[in-house]
């Protein structure tokens, strides 16, 4: 039987140094090896073949343990997790104030439930020849551990370069954290391999116009909506959901065929929501709706 979510939450808060590295350890042989046993997964590109009803998808989270703690109880997660897929579009650590609880509490959920959890990678969990700033995580763990805290980011680090960068439904949705890149179509192609694409899908930003531009983060592009419709025309997509971006919990953008999720509240964004989005799998998707949007408060 799985750890109820109460118990996750509480061990989450008080994790030791030796369980921390356990659980990264088990993420790091679920990404070689068992996540073959659930998905179709390849070079950081995850399909997904749904049978259950629901996908709850979370956006960034950087280190606001209270506030997903208390999503996933008011979602009532012990229940909904029986018959819905949960994903994590990255960005679980930098800047907020437990970041450390944070990635512990979706390794736990990870680990309890491997068939039923995806954790995405955001730009915050850089490739090791693209460091992001800031990033305040490494200080963060030789705080609380020590010398075992350099250990530990040094796991982490391995950990990161073998979580996938983007997950689809064939026929239906794709997620990523930031967005799709402006120069190549086939999602088959964005995979490791391809660094540019790679960078990307964890760094560009939709913008409500055509074409394309650098962006003003000095990583990536602003992608315009023409290059989001052909993208999801050319892979049979019907909608693009990412995060990457502070909002007040979801924006619909690029005449609806994107939305973009932020889970977390607080200094240094202040933005007034958190949100998550819930997708009926068994009904036909005719865009984003509000009503299938949680938000926090």
């Amino acid at each position: 039987m799985p750890i109820p979510l109460k118990y996750i939450i509480s061990d989450s808060e008080k994790v030791s140094p030796s369980v921390l590295r356990d659980l990264i350890e088990y993420a790091i042989r679920y990404f070689k090896d068992e996540i073959h046993q659930y998905y179709n997964y390849k070079d950081g590109i995850l399909e997904i073949q749904v049978d259950l009803p629901y996908i709850y998808v979370f956006g960034d989270i950087h280190g606001d343990f209270d506030t997903l703690k208390n999503i996933l109880t008011r979602i009532r997660f012990d229940d909904i997790v029986r018959s819905s897929l949960i994903i994590f579009l990255g960005d679980y650590i930098d800047r907020g104030p437990k970041q450390i609880e944070s990635i512990t509490l979706v390794l736990y959920l990870l680990q309890e439930y491997p068939d039923r959890v995806i954790l995405l990678r955001g730009n915050h969990e850089p490739p090791k020849w693209l460091p992001v700033y800031p990033h305040d995580f490494p200080g963060v763990l030789r705080v609380n551990f020590g010398r075992e805290g350099d250990e530990i980011y040094r796991y982490f680090m391995e950990l990161f370069q073998l979580m996938p960068h983007i997950a689809y439904i064939r026929n239906g949705l794709v997620f990523l954290h930031g967005g799709v890149p402006v120069n190549v179509l086939d999602i088959n192609e964005m995979g490791w391999k391809n660094r540019d694409a790679f960078i990307q899908i964890l760094w560009n930003d939709p913008i409500d116009e055509d074409g394309f531009y650098p962006s003003c983060r000095g990583v990536g592009y602003l992608f315009g909506t023409d290059i989001a419709r052909r993208f999801l025309e050319y892979n049979g997509f019907k909608g693009l959901v990412r995060g990457h971006e502070p909002v007040d919990g979801y924006r619909v953008s690029q005449n609806g065929c994107t939305l973009t999720l932020f889970t977390r509240l607080g200094p240094p964004y202040w933005n007034s929501k958190a949100g998550v989005y819930r997708y009926s799998v068994e009904r036909v998707f005719n865009g984003f709706k509000e009503e299938d949007i949680i938000l926090y408060p």
